[in-house]
């Protein structure tokens, strides 16, 4: 009866403790208000082994959460991408500089979802300069479907004046090998499109393409695996049709987790005839080098800055990026590849960045974290001066209970708790406690040698791996976000015995192999 008794007691002594943990923190009790009970079971359950938060940085992030699940559930249906480009010209035709605007381009497609295998896809391309321009809408439906082994997909598209169908699908051919094949008919005419890609090694892929319709083209490019996380992109493709032989190679370096470099170089050979009896032929070469640099402000917003080079102008170009938006505002510097407007289309654009990376960007997030980490230290140590309050106060309810079982404990040389440290390891702690003091605040350990006596039930203690110690009744956290270890002396049938265990590891008292020589 008495040993019902005691634990009906310590189910109802949880029970106060809970309640005053809640009553005495102002965050847990407007949650509580405001949720009930099991949003503060959910915000406790966060905050073990984590940083503690305020009520208002816990509603902060989950309604963030939220929003930015809900922002990339619309983008994943709705796919609704497109571009905003306004041409600047620097120079009239006299090489005058003269800023005027020039074309603007407007593309917007939003794809709608049927089903989740068939969607319909509405674009918009416009083209405007001065009081001309010109335009295109189109609506495509597209299916997806599995059939024979083989991915499947289908799409129908159709324009103000003009159709256009394609059906294809895609297979892994070999253990290394996948292929693509789709037919296609735009206007009237047939176009057949063979893709193969075969994984060459570790880090790189061989694609093969090729066309047969009015153009028939074959293409060959080595390429980094796209599945590879590595600094280093590389594309390099060799393109022939009937006419044109063209080659490209691109690289992109992902400088650190936001910023990113790439460079794009051309050249294509088109032979043409220079005279109206097609006896005699020319080969015009054409070319252009392109590089760019692009910074993520957000999850959700990038920009840009970048410079083309090609024979027929020298452009720099700045945009951002903003829920698959792109707004951008190319400038043509020069109407022939000169080399001053050249040299300036190459520096000026990554100075740009590196002076608003350096000057402006970088300064205000050291200063932006620099004082999110002292609010997080403040908040951190008024938390843990609660905590220790709280737990303080426990200890002097448990107060009596304690004595008594110590008493009992050392008459029958059962399990007595004679000095019990959580906190820091030892080792470590030394270094930060002073020559002639032992103080908790600088070892950073908490004596918990009452509320480990108090967890003693006939002459055995047992706490289970998997959590944290700190949530134990009397203790508390000294040092969140560190490796936290418990220190026991104790005696069981009058022999000395010590045991030093990590936060989430199990502890049982007494063990013969904690017996000190």
């Amino acid at each position: 009866m008495d040993e019902i008794r005691r634990e009906e007691a310590q189910a109802r002594f949880k029970e106060i403790k809970d309640a005053y943990d809640v009553l005495m923190d102002e965050n847990l009790r407007a949650l509580y208000d405001d949720f009930g009970a099991e949003a503060v079971k959910k915000q406790m359950n966060m905050q073990v082994g984590k940083p503690l938060q305020s009520t208002s940085e816990f509603l902060r992030d989950m309604f963030r959460m939220r929003r930015q699940q809900h922002q990339a559930y619309i983008m994943r249906r709705v796919d609704h991408v497109g571009s905003f480009m306004v041409l600047v010209n620097a120079q009239d035709r006299r090489g005058r500089y003269r800023p005027e605007l020039g074309t603007i381009s407007v593309r917007q497609s939003i794809k709608f979802p049927l089903t989740s295998a068939s969607n319909v896809r509405l674009s918009f391309n416009a083209l405007m300069n001065g009081v001309t321009g010109q335009g295109t809408v189109k609506m495509a439906y597209e299916r997806s479907f599995v059939a024979a082994a083989a991915a499947g997909y289908a799409s129908l598209r159709i324009g103000w004046n003009s159709y256009a169908f394609r059906i294809g699908a895609s297979k892994q051919l070999f253990d290394k090998t996948h292929g693509d094949l789709n037919f296609g008919i735009q206007d009237g005419t047939g176009r057949l499109r063979v893709k193969c890609v075969r994984q060459l090694s570790e880090q790189w892929n061989g694609i093969f393409e090729s066309q047969l319709g009015p153009e028939p083209s074959v293409a060959l490019s080595l390429s980094t695996r796209p599945d590879l996380q590595q600094a280093w992109d590389v594309l390099a493709t060799v393109k022939a049709t009937q006419v044109v032989t063209s080659s490209t190679i691109s690289a992109s370096y992902q400088l650190s987790d936001r910023s990113k470099i790439s460079f794009t170089a051309g050249l294509d050979n088109n032979p043409i005839f220079t005279n109206a009896q097609k006896t005699s032929m020319a080969l015009i070469n054409s070319w252009h080098i392109a590089g760019q640099a692009e910074r993520t402000i957000s999850q959700l917003t990038k920009a840009t800055v970048g410079f083309t080079i090609a024979p027929h102008g020298v452009f720099v170009a700045a945009g951002f990026t903003r829920h698959g938006q792109y707004f951008g505002v190319p400038v043509m510097l020069s109407h022939l590849p000169a080399l001053k407007p050249a040299l300036i289309a190459m520096v000026a654009p990554f100075a740009l960045a590196f002076i608003i990376e350096a000057i402006l960007l970088e300064p205000r997030r050291r200063r932006k974290r620099l004082a999110q980490e002292e609010k997080r230290r403040k908040q951190q140590e008024q938390q843990i001066a609660a905590a220790k309050a709280r737990a303080q106060a426990d200890c002097r309810l448990m107060a009596d209970e304690v004595n008594r079982k110590r008493e009992a404990e050392e008459v029958k040389g059962g399990l007595v708790i004679l000095q019990a440290f959580y906190g820091r390891h030892p080792e470590m702690a030394a270094e930060f406690e002073m020559e002639d003091a032992d103080d908790e605040e600088l070892s950073c350990r908490v004596d918990v040698t009452l509320p480990l006596q108090y967890m003693v039930q006939n002459s055995q203690l047992q706490i289970p791996s998997g959590t944290t110690k700190s949530a134990l009744i009397g203790f508390y956290d000294p040092i969140p976000d560190e490796e936290k270890w418990i220190e026991v002396v104790y005696l069981y049938k009058h022999k000395t015995h010590r045991v030093l265990v990590a936060d989430h590891d199990s502890l049982r008292m007494p063990l013969k192999s904690h017996q000190m020589d």
